[in-house]
């Protein structure tokens, strides 16, 4: 029989703490994979770095690449600084937290093996970014469990990225950059992936569906009536941030297929198509559509992204050399962008016109 996971965000009950162990959680930053440190790879994040969304400016050939505003540093800046990797915390979580939301420690915790004999679990981070994220994003996962809500505004992710807007001359904080926090919370999700967390990845989900539509309403205004918030939200997001974004999810998290049948008393959705796609495009049918994108609900969302920005290509504001080096970078996004493309009633048009159901949120 599969484990079932509380599907509600209800804090624990102290009286369940009461009775609880703890367990030692010792974090470990993973190695840096020759993938990920490639040389194409980091040209890409270089040459995106300070391009607004709406620049035409892309130039990879004559950008070198600054490993020190790198999240992500190569083996070679490793090894040169002679350090195996940043020393990672340490935290003792009670195992009725930990297994209240996650089917990775609840099937750990299940049998007698090496962790449950020395209380202690080594967690290697699923994501090669900057220690401090990871250890950010972990404390947001602890937060997340034992609160049954989180708040990445609590953490101070932006201080670890390149775009972080100056403070203010009144002394008011700053304000992340969206891009960034679009990126924090990918890493969020690709931890809750590792971790088997439904709940905490559908509220991750939540919040990535919001950022983007945020993003996308204020770009889609007309120059003449954005205001110097608009201004400053459209410039907290480049090329790079969407570039980071993608690779991290598509590199943190698989394919996932529907299965052939449907679950016992699960119901078959709605065709959410207008009837004329059905003829000009049978491929795009329903049942078709949804077995052709598969229900990684966070891989759908990247891809709906960039299928906003396509139609807008060949304009004067944006080049189609900044989608084209994210597909190389990332080729797993292709497929799923081709199935946006194919529905004209989709293609350039911003996430609240698209079915909830392909991000898991119906």
């Amino acid at each position: 029989m599969s484990y079932k996971i509380n599907e509600t965000t209800v804090p624990i009950l102290p009286s369940a703490l009461c009775s609880s162990p703890t367990i030692t959680i010792c974090l470990r930053q993973p190695p840096t994979s020759e993938d990920r440190s490639s040389s194409d790879r980091q040209d890409l994040l270089a040459a995106l770095a300070g391009t607004q969304i709406g620049s035409s400016s892309f130039q990879s050939d004559d950008i070198e690449t600054d490993a020190c505003t790198d999240p992500f540093p190569s083996a070679e800046s490793l090894s040169d600084s002679k350090v195996d990797t940043t020393e990672m915390p340490t935290f003792q979580v009670h195992v009725a937290a930990l297994v209240s939301q996650s089917l990775y420690f609840k099937g750990l915790m299940s049998f007698d093996g090496l962790e449950k004999s020395e209380n202690r679990v080594i967690f290697e981070c699923p994501t090669d970014c900057d220690p401090e994220l990871n250890k950010l994003a972990w404390q947001c996962w602890v937060d997340f469990i034992y609160n049954g809500t989180y708040c990445i505004d609590n953490y101070r992710y932006q201080a670890y990225k390149r775009n972080v807007f100056e403070s203010s001359e009144d002394g008011s904080q700053n304000r992340a950059a969206d891009g960034d926090a679009m990126i924090f919370v990918s890493i969020l999700y690709v931890l809750g992936d590792k971790l088997i967390a439904e709940t905490f990845q559908k509220e991750l989900l939540k919040d990535m569906f919001a950022l983007i539509s945020s993003s996308q309403e204020v770009h889609s205004k007309y120059l003449g009536i954005r205001t110097d918030e608009d201004t400053q939200k459209i410039a907290s997001l480049e090329w790079s941030h969407i570039a980071e974004m993608v690779d991290i999810v598509f590199s943190g998290t698989s394919y996932k297929s529907f299965a052939r049948r449907e679950a016992p008393g699960e119901s078959e959705p709605q065709a959410e198509e207008p009837s004329r796609n059905k003829e000009a495009f049978p491929v795009l049918r329903f049942k078709n559509r949804k077995a052709w994108l598969g229900r990684e609900y966070m891989r759908n969302l990247m891809a709906a992204q960039m299928c906003y920005f396509w139609p807008f290509a060949s304009s004067d504001e944006l080049s189609n050399e900044h989608t084209f080096a994210i597909l190389k970078n990332s080729p797993d996004i292709q497929q799923l962008l081709l199935c946006y493309l194919l529905d004209p009633a989709l293609s350039g048009q911003p996430l609240h016109t698209f079915p909830l159901s392909d991000f898991g949120l119906d």
